[in-house]
């Protein structure tokens, strides 16, 4: 047989609580301190997801600053097709990226 080891929390309430009105009172208790650490949970997981779009938000920021630091280059000529340059962008696509990266 397995005993449990319990412990006793004292708490004094207001006659009018509303904790007074039910009838297991010691399960909606229990019930009622699960959901609190559910609660507390859920907000912890929303603290880390926030941290996380910050980042993304950041690092989107970041790609959109160095797209707007690159040159935009007109379309070599038919002479100059071995001279293409590595930031050499397609102007459509560089106005793309403005409506896509648009937070």
């Amino acid at each position: 047989m397995v005993v449990l080891k319990t412990r006793v929390i004292s708490l004094r309430l207001p006659e009018d609580h509303w904790i007074w009105q039910e009838r297991d009172r010691q399960s909606v208790i229990r019930v009622a301190l699960d959901l609190y650490r559910q609660i507390s949970d859920i907000r912890d997981k929303i603290d880390g997801m926030n941290r996380e779009m910050d980042e993304i938000k950041s690092a989107i920021n970041e790609i959109k600053n160095k797209l707007d630091n690159m040159v935009i280059a007109e379309r070599p000529a038919a002479n100059e097709q071995n001279n293409i340059g590595l930031f050499d962008i397609d102007p459509r696509l560089a106005r793309a990226k403005d409506r896509l990266l648009d937070i």
